[in-house]
Formats: C-alpha cells, sequence, structure tokens
C-alpha cells in the first residue's frame, strides 16, 4: 500500500482557478462540516480544493462526483489496534509518522494553495504542521475549532496526566498563530477570546439541502426497503430474547408475517399503515463522551412503564429504537442488549450510507442525543442534521446545549435516564396515529431550517478566505 493515495489522478487543473487545502487528520468521510466546508470553498470561491486526510468512509457524492476536488489519503499505520496500556509507547510513534506524511503531502504533492483550512481536533501534529506549510509556501492559515483537542485527550488520561497539559500549552500557543478563525457556539467564541486571546467568528453547524423532510412517497418507499435492514439486524442481536407478554411478537412470527421486513412498516400496497412502531433515531460514534447506557436504562424503565400499563388494560405500541454509527465501545453495547429481554421495545445499530441517513431521520419520529462535550462548548452535530429533516429531539442537557435545542419549542432537555423515559412515553404516545405535543416540536424546527449551511457559510466563512 502507498502511504499516500491520490483520488482521480490525471484529472487536470485549471491554472486559473485558486487552489485550497483542507485538512483533516480524521476520517474525512465522516466529518459532515468539513464536507460542507469543501464544498462551499469550491462553489463560492470558484475554486478548486485538496483534501489532506485519513482514509475511511466515502464523502457525500457531490465530492465525488466533483472534479474540482481531490482526496488525498494519508495512511497511518494501526496504532488505534493496540491496547491502551502502550499508548505512551506509540504515541510519540504515530506523531512522528503523521509528522513526515502530512510535510511530505502539503510540501510536495498537492499545488501551493492560496489557504490552508484545518479541522481542530485533533491538534497534534497537525496543527503546527500546517502553519509551518502556510509559512512556507505563503498561504493563509484558518483554523475551525470544533473542539479542543485536550479535553478529549483528557477523557483517557485525565485532566491533571502531563500530557494533558502539555497539549493544553500547544493547543493554546499554536492555535494564537492562526490566521483566521472559526468556531461552532459562542460559547466557543467567548472562550477562545477570554482565555486564549483568539478572535474567532461563530459559524453554527446548519444542515445542507439534502437534509429534508421526507414526502410521504419517499418515506414509505425509504421505510420498506429499511424493514428488511431490521429485520437482520434484530436475528444479529437476538430478538427471540422477547417477553411472551409484549406486542412484538418472537422473531419468526415477525418476519413471517411482515414478509421478511417489508411490510415492518407499511403494508402491501406500500403505504405507511396504522400498526407500524413508532421509530426513534439516535447517532454516535460510541465515544466516551456520549453514554448510551442511559439510552439503554431509559428504554428499561419505559417498557416496564408500559407492561405495567398493559396489565391495567391500556394498549400500547410498539417503538423501534435505531442507534447509527461505528466507534469502540459498539459491542459491549450490543452484548448487553442481546441478554435484556424487552416487551414493546426493540434497539438495533446500524451503520448506513451517507445516502440513507437523511432519509431515516426523515422518516423517524423523534431523534436522540446523548453528546455531552469533553469541553462542554461544542454541539452535536446529529442535532442540526435532525432538525435539517424536521425531527425533534430529547437531549442530554449539557453547558451551551440552549444555543441549539430551545426546550418545548424544538425539542425536550433531560439529564437522567428516567427524565429521558418519561419524555418518550409522553412524545411516543398515540403514535403512529398522532401526538399533538410532538407535532408541535416538530413545527419549531421550522425555524431553524430557515438558514442552510449555505447562506451561513456565505456570511461568515466566506470573508476569511477573502482577506488575502
Amino acid at each position: 500500500m502507498t502511504e499516500v493515495k491520490c483520488r482521480r489522478e490525471g484529472v487536470l487543473r485549471s491554472m486559473a482557478k485558486p487552489s485550497y487545502a483542507v485538512v483533516v487528520l480524521g476520517d474525512f468521510g465522516r466529518s459532515p462540516r468539513m464536507q460542507y466546508h469543501t464544498l462551499s470553498i469550491v462553489r463560492e470561491l470558484d475554486a478548486e480544493v485538496d483534501v489532506v486526510a485519513l482514509g475511511g468512509s466515502k464523502p457525500v457524492d457531490d465530492i465525488v462526483d466533483n472534479v474540482a476536488i481531490r482526496q488525498h489519503d494519508i495512511w497511518t499505520p494501526p496504532f488505534h489496534k493496540l491496547p491502551r496500556r502502550f499508548f505512551l509507547f506509540y504515541a510519540p510513534i504515530k506523531v512522528m509518522w503523521q509528522v513526515i506524511m502530512l510535510l511530505w503531502t502539503l510540501l510536495f504533492v498537492i499545488p501551493s494553495p492560496k489557504g490552508i483550512l484545518v479541522q481542530n481536533p485533533p491538534s497534534i501534529p497537525v496543527l503546527a504542521i500546517c502553519r509551518l506549510t502556510a509559512w512556507l509556501r505563503k498561504s493563509m492559515f484558518i483554523i475551525d475549532w470544533h473542539n479542543f483537542g485536550y479535553t478529549i485527550l483528557a477523557l483517557s488520561q485525565g485532566k491533571n496526566h502531563p500530557l494533558v497539559r502539555i497539549s493544553k500549552i500547544y493547543e493554546r500557543v499554536v492555535g494564537r498563530l492562526g490566521d483566521e478563525h472559526l468556531c461552532v457556539t459562542n460559547a466557543m467564541k467567548d472562550f477562545l477570546h477570554a482565555k486564549w486571546r483568539i478572535k474567532a467568528s461563530t459559524l453554527y453547524d446548519r444542515p445542507p439541502s439534502f437534509f429534508k423532510p421526507l414526502a410521504r412517497a419517499e418515506k414509505e418507499k425509504f421505510l420498506a426497503r429499511f424493514g428488511q435492514t431490521v429485520m437482520r439486524e434484530l436475528e444479529r442481536v437476538g430478538a427471540s430474547c422477547s417477553k411472551a407478554d409484549g406486542s412484538w411478537p418472537e422473531y419468526s412470527t415477525l418476519k413471517e408475517e411482515t414478509a421478511g421486513g417489508v411490510e415492518l412498516f407499511v403494508n402491501g400496497n406500500r403505504e405507511l399503515h396504522c400498526s407500524r412502531p413508532a421509530l426513534v433515531v439516535s447517532s454516535t460514534s460510541w465515544t466516551p463522551d456520549e453514554d448510551f447506557g442511559v439510552l439503554f436504562e431509559a428504554v428499561k424503565e419505559a417498557d416496564m412503564e408500559m407492561q405495567e400499563k398493559a396489565k391495567n388494560g391500556v394498549k400500547q405500541g410498539r417503538v423501534l429504537v435505531v442507534v447509527t454509527g461505528k466507534g469502540p465501545m459498539k459491542a459491549a453495547f450490543e452484548k448487553e442488549l442481546s441478554s435484556t429481554p424487552l416487551a414493546y421495545f426493540r434497539i438495533i445499530t446500524v451503520w448506513l450510507e451517507i445516502e440513507d441517513y437523511p432519509k431515516l431521520l426523515g422518516s423517524a419520529d423523534l431523534g436522540v442525543s446523548l453528546h455531552t462535550s469533553s469541553s462542554g462548548l461544542d454541539l452535536p452535530m446529529k442535532v442540526v442534521d435532525m432538525f435539517g429533516c424536521g425531527l425533534p429531539v430529547c437531549a442530554i442537557d449539557f453547558p451551551c446545549l440552549d444555543e441549539l435545542v430551545k426546550e418545548g419549542q424544538n425539542g425536550r432537555v433531560f439529564s437522567s435516564a428516567s427524565g429521558l423515559s418519561r419524555q418518550m412515553l409522553s412524545l411516543l404516545q398515540g403514535l403512529p396515529r398522532g401526538n399533538e405535543d410532538l407535532a408541535a416540536l416538530r413545527r419549531g424546527t421550522e425555524t431553524f431550517r430557515r438558514i442552510r449551511w449555505d447562506d451561513a457559510w456565505r456570511v461568515t466563512a466566506k470573508p476569511k478566505f477573502l482577506t488575502r
């Protein structure tokens, strides 16, 4: 395998157009904000872009198909597969490898860029390398602050660890060398200015145009196909452990009744039927800043409450919770899930292609966010996507969340598993026929959707790229 691979080799560049570099020391396909930056640079600045990132997931089709965008994948040895106890040993080797490959790509592989836009975090070594490259190639150096690298490192090493302290100093010192700065919240902007003397502009995450509410026909078409995915996942995680007194039948019966899952949400005419399960969606990277034990406990509490109501003669519906994403903590969650019998809820974990994710959000009844932020200064992108699709959200509380989720207007805020359990029971009651409280929250997302990413980028970010 070659260390640096450039996609769409052989495509001729126009010498008349300016060139920019977008640097992500991570999986570019799982960095939606940086993908949107890339497209905006091409469209708004009539420029070409070299994306320098680690290989991984496929970006959106608009990037893959755009001849003005080249992606340079930097291969890194699989250090992440080594045990955590070896971190102090392999971390310096990993950093040195990344230094060499970043310098090679930025200095010798891509053409001299007019500007370099880098995602932070991660911070080490990419901030220093991009600053050095910008000096050497006389480029503008723009930092997009998503969070802070030292706070993420503190999750695994502890906030008093020497490496965390060194990382914080490095991030502050090198960060101040940026020519222009963007950030994701006003709280982060205030922190950067007050603590680090960095003047940033807030560019809120906004959904692109393909995150939108679905028309009924689109929803029915997607759910007919998605039902088959649901059945495969139910079989994989062991759906046969259901309680006999619940509304979910045994897996074999459910498979037969729904024609292999096709008719789980729609009837034989491919139209939404009145007995479909309520659909709850959450998205995660399965990292320590999202505790999915909260969701699991909330589901168990809600399930027990529904069982008690059923004993008193109150008919209960079915609820399907879909958790999307990949990450290190997924296996442990699935193991616990497979051994826990539930009567009225089902939980499945899936990985969707980027084209299907907006369709799932547009088809769902309720979203759940468990993002708490290592710094308390960033906002969950998943909620932005959900609002873009008109999906109201139950979100766990943390500082600055109110910059996005407005209690009682476009979502609900909780601080414990019991709180989430109560909110789900309240908002899902009466579905799929209807729930007025849920409908009101859905209408509340319309205000957020009025401003899209392109509009916000044009006002806030575009001037940053035109300062030279």
